[in-house]
């Protein structure tokens, strides 16, 4: 077999193991679906679960194995703690605490 055809030979099977390598590790690419859990209007997201008019400019999100999610809404000044399906738990609010149901009940 001359040369030339063995050379081809071999980048025409290196082709092929890059292109099957290309197209397997595409397969395990990572995908994600987004889920908005809670929102400040529902104009926001109309798929939100949840609605909280003080979630605004929300950033610095934190969490550690027992406490739910911290969220700092940098619009409003305040900092709220979510539980894992989005709803709003304990409002921190110029160093002092109120559970929301106070909270709710005292801004009404």
């Amino acid at each position: 077999m001359p040369r030339i055809a063995l050379v081809s030979r071999c980048l025409r099977s290196l082709r092929i193991a890059a292109f099957a390598f290309a197209v397997s590790a595409t397969g395990y690419a990572q995908q994600y679906t987004r889920t908005d859990l809670t929102a400040d209007v529902s104009s926001t997201s109309s798929t939100a679960a949840n609605l909280d008019p003080n979630l605004v400019n929300a950033w610095g999100l934190s969490r550690s194995s027992g406490s739910p999610w911290w969220v700092s809404d940098n619009g409003t000044g305040l900092s709220t703690l979510y539980n894992a399906a989005g709803v709003a738990q304990l409002r921190r609010e110029h160093g002092s605490y109120l559970l929301l149901r106070d909270y709710c009940q005292s801004s009404s």
